[in-house]
């Protein structure tokens, strides 16, 4: 065989064996194992907090409702939403007596018809106490005669009792005729009050002059009974403002002191109220200010109430009542009714062992995360096996935000986690981060 025939079939075998080494090689690479894709994060050391955020509103602890004592004519208020009144000095609101009922033409011939015959009476009864008195007059000239034959005795006893007896008796008719016209002129003075009518204001125009009734008549100079503010504060509402009949009783307008009795309200479902207890700290946002007002929970009702919420499901609320903490000045601007945030904080500490909570998984009953070892692998399997493997660890949870955890023990300063871990994921697998290489 000569040296041309040899040197083919060298290059043949060298391409078999590099095909065939290429074959192995890629098998290799395909069937190695490679570690899973996962997002970790570090456990750190710092303050966490733990609240429950609830919508919230700014009220006036005692608002004073300001109502008539008395049934009467409201004049028009003249104090407007948020003025500012001073106890015992600021004038809120006039009363006047009630004006009375304007009568009709029938109902006016009717009370005159009633003044006319109360005064007919009237007469009759003063007719009677003229005769009366004249009656009486008459026995006591008969009883002076009488009493000095009797002291002569040309008269017996019996003779001048009777001349006794008749002049007590004209005595009593004449004060039975005086008791009668006091009666008759309270029935007239009655009558004159049944016809009295009120004063239409004239407007523009020539108008048709009503028919009077006689009798006095209700004037503009009656006296106001007036209606002082009770405290210092500023005006929240003007319930009646207009000139108009109210009743006693009736509301006509609510007062308040913003500045010294602003508290803070929410309604917490009853499963987050449980939750809070009374001197919890509270941190007041979103109510327009630049700074963050700080409060306290003053009050928790015992009861809850039943509300339906934006999505038509029944709830039960508990009211829940936080007192401002921050000084006025640093409120400036809120007011009654006005909207807030309200995060009571339940649980806080400066000092915590921080990890997501989107790395805690159940465990049966317990808590348990999955955190990375990594191996230190030595010569030419340093390149080739993974490093990382996960270990399963227990821990204690203390509290838990939503977003971070507590952890009492378990972890340690500084190792990773596994976020979101996968039902696949078992202890001892080899991991790499997500985001290493990119």
């Amino acid at each position: 065989m000569t040296a041309a025939t040899k040197r083919p079939k060298l290059s043949r075998l060298v391409f078999i064996a590099a095909a065939l080494l290429l074959v192995v090689a890629g098998s290799l690479a395909a069937f190695w194992p490679r570690p899973t894709l996962v997002d970790l994060a570090s456990v750190t050391r710092g303050a966490l907090q733990v609240s429950i955020d609830e919508e919230a509103r700014a009220l006036v602890r005692q608002p004073y409702l300001v109502a008539a004592p008395s049934a009467g004519r409201l004049e028009r208020v003249q104090l407007e939403v948020g003025d500012r009144v001073e106890a015992g000095k600021t004038v809120l609101a006039r009363l006047r007596p009630s004006l009375p009922t304007a009568l009709d033409e029938r109902a006016r011939e009717q009370a005159q018809a009633v003044i006319q015959a109360s005064a007919a009476v009237l007469e009759v009864a003063k007719v009677e106490q003229g005769s009366a008195q004249t009656q009486l007059a008459q026995a006591e000239a008969d009883l002076a005669r009488m009493s000095s034959l009797f002291d002569r005795g040309l008269l017996s006893l019996s003779e001048f009792e009777r001349f006794q007896q008749a002049q007590r008796a004209a005595q009593s008719r004449l004060d039975a005729s005086l008791a009668a016209i006091a009666l008759r002129e309270a029935q007239l003075a009655q009558a004159k009050a049944s016809a009295m009518q009120t004063h239409s204001p004239q407007k523009e125009g020539p108008q048709k002059e009503a028919p009077q009734t006689e009798g006095p008549e209700v004037g503009a100079n009656e006296t106001a009974l007036t209606l002082l503010a009770p405290i210092d504060g500023q005006v929240l509402r003007v319930l009646h403002r207009s000139e108009t009949p109210i009743q006693a009783g009736a509301a006509i307008m609510e007062l308040g002191d913003i500045a010294r009795d602003l508290m803070v309200e929410a309604e917490l479902v009853s499963s987050d109220a449980v939750r809070i207890r009374v001197g919890n700290p509270v941190a007041l946002e979103a109510w327009g200010g630049k700074a963050t007002l700080s409060g306290e929970v003053t009050r928790i009702a015992p009861i809850a109430v039943t509300k339906v919420s934006a999505l038509g499901v029944e709830e039960q609320r508990v009211r829940v009542e936080i007192a401002l903490t921050s000084p006025p000045e640093a409120r400036a601007g809120l007011g009654h009714g006005y909207r807030l945030k309200a995060r009571i904080i339940t649980w806080q500490t400066d000092e915590a062992l921080v990890v997501p909570a989107a790395a805690l998984f159940r465990d049966g009953e317990a808590w348990s995360v999955f955190a990375v070892e990594t191996t230190q692998a030595r010569g030419w399997q340093a390149h080739l096996l993974p490093q990382q493997r996960l270990v399963k660890r227990r821990v204690v949870v203390e509290a838990n935000n939503g977003l971070q955890a507590a952890v009492a023990s378990g972890l340690q300063t500084g190792e990773q986690v596994v976020l979101y871990p996968d039902k696949g994921l078992q202890e001892g697998q080899a991991v790499a981060d997500r985001l290493a290489g990119l």
